[in-house]
């Protein structure tokens, strides 16, 4: 479940461990090339029975927590923004990435 190669270089990504669920790298290699995202933080990985999906809440005038759902586990991540008037493009840009 390691990253892949350069997935989290450069500053927009934190550092604390590198493990993710494959809809995460998806989602980080988008969110690296938007301007609008300041910094992306990689939560725990817990295994669960599910159906893949993604959830986006909004935590904070510029923070987005996404609840990302794999074949068997889910991972939440912290999508900070630059300024709070972009929550909704960058919500729908997630909606985009993982509709069918």
């Amino acid at each position: 479940m390691g990253a892949k190669k350069g997935l989290l270089r450069g500053n927009k990504v934190s550092h604390s461990h590198s493990s993710m669920i494959a809809p995460a790298e998806k989602l980080v290699a988008v969110m690296k090339d938007l301007p609008e995202v300041k910094k992306v933080v990689l939560g725990i990985i817990k295994r669960v029975k599910c159906s893949p999906g993604v959830k986006v809440l909004q935590e904070g005038p510029a923070i987005l927590r996404v609840t990302l759902r794999g074949s068997a586990s889910m991972q939440i991540l912290w999508v900070y923004l630059q300024d709070p008037l972009d929550i909704k493009k960058v919500t729908l840009r997630i909606e985009d990435i993982f509709s069918p």
